[in-house]
């Protein structure tokens, strides 16, 4: 193979370096136990039931690949004495696989027949491009039942929407006064490049006309994709918002939830750091850089038999693609906005830098396969990419309240630009959550649940961040309230990381929740916090905090007046032996109130509030007395396991305080 490589051959020399990287060296030898071009199925998901079945159901995508698998010749008397170390190291003979995609033209026989794979396009805005874009939402819009109503009747404009209607002429700005239509949506990152706004000072002048080049290109893009693909309206939020107006933006900011929820599709520039990059540049950059790789390494073509029926057509190689959703991730799985957009968004055509991806209620596509649909397993894909709730919420069958908690996961190790939109950001998928499960908006608590808010309180920041300031400047939410933390300092760790989807856990709330209190702008519940507490009762202890070795504060030591024990960084089972007591600290340590608030356990068990009940773990906030009598606020959270030591302690005592 060697040999042939060295003469010329592509295919030799790509195998050769696959084999390489897998740790081959150049004098072993293999047997050939597979060469073929057949079905290969394509993991893009969790394929494996519980009990180890496998699930055919859910495939993901049926790809033909050719596929090389070979097996390692055992040498009795190897050539080297490095090859017998090697070979004597291994217990199996080693396996080496690898694989080409396999695709073929739209107009090729074999299309028709048993191919589905297609090239991709170096232009993302060609015409073939924009085929598969309107054949997907037409296909959406005729004949997904899930999906029915959902952009196919005309809803009630957005306050501000643009006009695109005429192709040649520059768009403007169309203040709808209720009326109704269809309109196309823009996900899109801002950036650190100026892009053009509507403010106060040129609003008038937006309503007769907005220059197209004055437009930034990820705008203008924009536009020209409304107007190919046959729609009028636009709304974009940068244009359609009144930037410089504070009670414009706190109207219509609190929006999201209808403007794209309702929208007949939503733009997602994946590909584009900011406004300047443009939709179609920036993909066409990552495309072009593709096909010349493509082209270096496959010059050749296969003459193909279609198994079905009679005919030949033309193949073609390319290395297997990556079919992982998040494989498409680009800059908008970092912006905080972007997340409420993608998430709300019934249809959804995202400008990957590999490839188009479609994502409606009824499937999923992607470019390099348009004609079939991806079939994900919906158990995976909510534990990653939040999809219980876009199916469950959206197909009106309600969502678990875990859906909440990985959004928020997600949510928090995100960018943001103006820490005071923290809960805005947010505020579009949490009422759009109240009205799928039925709550009442009042039971939204400053990105809390109010009938699962003893959990909600066990949210904590990284162990391991050191950062000296993580509260926010100005007053965005109460010290409960993981949206009083800075989302910078969660240091891409998930600050629900305690609380499991699993169906084998149970969650107690171990407090009483007495009154919540909570006060927004022109109360809304979804609206800007301006202040709020919560009271509870329950079972508390007062202790030195340095007697803690496993801390998640909300902020660090210097910040809170407290003292740390960081020689023992892990949990000391034998803490709540020793001097668990508000006696048992000799030093002058400052005291903090332990305050349990909620168990878990694997298991359906006893759900008394005793102290001794025989439950796993309890959730236990960390409280500072604000010096006002029975007020406190938070400073962190810990969990401890009941194993670990008698808590059956005189000092624990039953209190009502309330955390501000």
């Amino acid at each position: 193979m060697y040999v042939s490589a060295d003469g010329g051959c592509v295919l030799c020399a790509l195998i050769l370096k696959s084999f390489e990287e897998k740790g081959a060296r150049r004098e072993d030898s293999y047997n050939i136990i597979r060469f073929a071009a057949q079905p290969s199925m394509v993991d893009v998901g969790s394929m494996w039931e519980s009990d180890g079945d496998r699930i055919e159901k859910v495939s993901p995508l049926r790809l033909y690949e050719l596929t090389w698998e070979s097996d390692r010749n055992r040498i009795e008397k190897p050539a080297s004495r490095a090859l017998h170390n090697f070979m004597r190291e291994s217990d199996a003979e080693r396996k080496i696989e690898f694989s080409l995609g396999i695709y073929t033209s739209e107009d090729d026989p074999l299309a028709r027949c048993c191919i589905p794979s297609r090239p991709i396009s170096t232009d993302v805005s060609s015409e073939g491009t924009f085929k598969i874009i309107t054949t997907w939402l037409q296909e959406c819009l005729l004949h997904h039942k899930q999906c029915h109503g959902w952009g196919k009747v005309a809803q009630k404009l957005p306050a501000r929407v643009i006009d695109v209607q005429y192709t040649g002429r520059d768009p403007f700005l169309l203040e709808t006064s209720e009326m109704y239509g269809s309109w196309i949506a823009l996900s899109y990152c801002w950036g650190s490049s100026p892009t053009l706004k509507t403010t106060t000072q040129n609003l008038s002048r937006h309503r007769n006309m907005i220059s197209i080049s004055s437009l930034p290109q990820t705008m203008r893009d924009a536009v020209e994709f409304t107007r190919r693909i046959g729609y009028q309206y636009l709304w974009i939020d940068a244009l359609c918002i009144i930037q410089d107006s504070t009670e414009d933006w706190a109207i219509e900011s609190l929006k999201m939830a209808s403007v794209y929820g309702n929208a007949t599709l939503t733009i997602a520039a994946e590909a584009a750091v900011d406004t300047s990059s443009g939709i179609f540049d920036s993909t066409n950059v990552f495309r072009q850089k593709q096909h010349i790789n493509q082209c270096e390494s496959f010059n050749f073509s296969i003459i193909g038999k279609c198994p079905y029926r009679a005919g030949k057509g033309t193949l073609y190689l390319r290395e297997s693609l990556d079919f992982d959703r998040s494989s498409l991730a680009g800059y908008l799985s970092k912006r905080v906005w972007a997340l409420q957009e993608d998430l709300l968004s019934p249809r959804l055509i995202r400008f990957g830098k590999a490839q188009l991806y479609w994502r409606c209620k009824n499937q999923e596509s992607m470019e390099l396969c348009p004609t079939r649909a991806l079939q994900f397993d919906r158990r995976y894909l909510s534990r990653h990419n939040h999809s219980d709730f876009v199916y469950q919420t959206m197909n009106q069958n309600g969502t678990k309240l875990s859906s909440w908690y990985g959004i928020v996961n997600d949510y928090t190790t995100r960018d943001i630009s103006v820490p005071k939109d923290v809960l805005v950001g947010i505020s579009a998928i949490a009422r759009f959550m109240s009205e799928a499960m039925g709550q009442a908006p009042t039971t939204y608590k400053a990105g809390l649940w109010e009938y699962d808010f003893c959990q909600g309180l066990t949210w904590r920041r990284s162990h391991a961040s050191s950062l000296p300031l993580i509260r926010h400047a100005e007053y965005i939410a109460p010290f409960w309230s993981w949206a009083s933390i800075s989302a910078s300092h969660m240091q891409s760790r998930r600050i629900y990381n305690n609380i499991s989807s699993d169906e084998g856990s149970t969650f107690y709330s171990d407090a009483t929740i007495i009154w919540i209190v909570i006060e927004t702008e022109n109360n809304d519940p979804f609206g800007i916090v301006k202040g709020g507490f919560v009271t509870l009762e329950g079972l508390s202890l007062e202790i030195c905090l340095h007697e803690i070795p496993s801390l998640f504060l909300d902020c660090p030591k210097d910040v809170v007046n407290v003292e740390i024990n960081a020689e023992n960084p892990l949990f000391d089972e034998d803490l709540l032996k020793r001097n668990l007591i508000a006696g048992g600290c000799t030093g002058a340590h400052s005291k903090v109130l332990l305050f349990i608030v909620s168990s878990s356990s694997r298991w359906a068990i006893n759900s008394s509030l005793d102290i001794g009940a025989s439950r796993d773990n309890r959730n236990t906030l960390i409280l500072e007395s604000t010096q006002n009598s029975g007020e406190y606020q938070r400073v962190g959270c810990f969990t401890w396991a009941v194993r670990h030591g008698n808590l059956q302690h005189q000092d624990w005592t039953f209190r009502r305080i309330t955390i501000i």
